[in-house]
């Protein structure tokens, strides 16, 4: 999801996902999952 205006001002967060798909959401910025990517590779 690309918020370029900011996540804090986009309608699309946690709670709609987690009330769309009725399950339990988180989000992470990219450097964070390009981070968490690196480990399940080195491990």
């Amino acid at each position: 999801l690309h918020c370029p205006h900011g996540y804090g001002k986009t309608k699309l967060n946690n709670s709609y996902f987690e009330r769309a798909l009725g399950v339990t959401a988180t989000t992470r910025n990219w450097r964070t999952v390009l981070a968490l990517q690196q480990l399940c590779h080195t491990s």
